[in-house]
Order: structure tokens, then C-alpha cells, then sequence
């Protein structure tokens, strides 16, 4: 039932590759979205590889430029200790406190591309250990430079050069929703959720 849910809301609200709104065109963009849980499909099961999101919660800054420097991941936002999962399979090659990310989390996966998480107030995961796609590896924080508690997400498919973690998740089929998108499919949201985490 979850994934017919999920295939509806990608058939009918998905637009050159991004979910477009469904009424309350008013609403702003950028407060309206939303990460979901695994609740509606956040693990894709591929002939090589599955992939999850890495938590849950309101995304609040993208990748790219901003305040003069670049921001090399996402920035997702919840309480604290809000699990973090692996995104894909993969063994622990960093685990501890890092500069700026306060506390971290790298993982390289079987591909050869590493995920950095960052700002965490628990860390479940040890250097060399073997994690999967889904297992919770981290409690989300706000250790280092960081204004709330927040998941800082990267993604290296080259093992090197960071990409708009974004754009890499929805093309392994996980999506960020705006919340009027919500609303058309799950009445137990409302416009007074604009602005807070909608996670369920």
C-alpha cells in the first residue's frame, strides 16, 4: 500500500524531475519542504545497490553558494537524536570529531563513493565497521558551527568531488515533498505544519 501511495504521488505530482505543488500555490517553496520517512517509500531497491534518506525532516539550505563560501551538502533539520541512517552500504572510514562538522560520519560505500554526515550529538557507528543501507548509524545535533540541530548531508560519487545531494537522491528515487503535495494525499497535515518538520 505504501509504495502504490508512493508511485501515485510520484505519477501524478512529479514535473522535470522535481514534485510540483498541488493548490496553495501561495505557499513558499522554500519553507515547504519536507523530507519523508520510510513510511512512503524511502528505500529503493536497484539491481545493484539500495539507497535510503539519511534521516528525516524540513530541508532548510541547499548545496551550492552561500554567505561567500560553498556549501558541499544539504542541511536537514530535526530534534535531536532524530536517527540518521546509512544511505547505502558501506564500511565506516571516519567517526569522530571534525572540524566544523563538530562530530562525523564518513562512510564509503561499495561503489567507491563516500557520504559525509555531520553535526551529530550521537555517533552508533565505529571507524571499520560494516553498515547498511537503513541501519541508524548516528543521533542528530548540532555540534560544531551550527545554528540548530540539523543533519549536514554530503555525497562524493567519485570518492573526491562533492555533488547537490539533492539531485543524487532523486535519482536513486527519493524525493523531497512540498508540503501542499502532502496535503492532497495525507489529511492529517495542514497548512499550520508549514514551517515545522512534517515527519510521521
Amino acid at each position: 500500500m505504501h509504495h502504490a501511495l508512493s508511485r501515485r504521488l510520484t505519477l501524478s505530482a512529479l514535473v522535470a524531475g522535481t514534485i510540483a505543488t498541488v493548490g496553495l500555490s501561495a505557499i513558499p517553496q522554500a519553507s515547504a519542504q519536507v523530507f519523508l520517512s520510510s513510511e512512503i517509500n524511502n528505500t529503493i531497491y536497484g539491481a545493484s545497490q539500495t539507497v535510503v534518506s539519511p534521516t528525516t525532516g524540513t530541508l532548510t539550505s541547499g548545496y551550492g553558494a552561500r554567505w561567500g563560501t560553498s556549501h558541499n551538502g544539504i542541511d536537514i533539520a530535526n530534534a535531536i537524536g532524530t536517527p540518521i541512517y546509512s544511505v547505502m552500504d558501506g564500511t565506516v572510514i571516519s567517526s569522530g570529531p571534525a572540524s566544523g562538522y563538530g562530530q562525523w560520519i564518513r562512510v564509503q560505500h561499495d561503489d567507491g563513493s563516500i557520504a559525509i554526515y555531520g553535526h551529530m550529538e550521537y555517533l552508533y557507528a565505529s571507524v571499520g565497521e560494516r553498515v547498511y543501507a537503513g541501519q541508524e548509524i548516528a543521533g542528530m545535533g548540532s555540534q560544531g558551527f551550527s545554528t540548530g540541530s540539523h543533519l549536514h548531508f554530503e555525497i562524493h560519487p567519485d570518492g573526491y568531488t562533492p555533488v547537490d545531494p539533492q539531485t543524487w537522491l532523486a535519482n536513486n528515487g527519493i524525493y523531497f515533498y512540498p508540503l501542499p503535495c502532502l496535503l492532497a494525499f495525507r489529511p492529517e497535515f495542514s497548512e499550520s505544519d508549514l514551517g515545522k518538520t512534517i515527519v510521521r
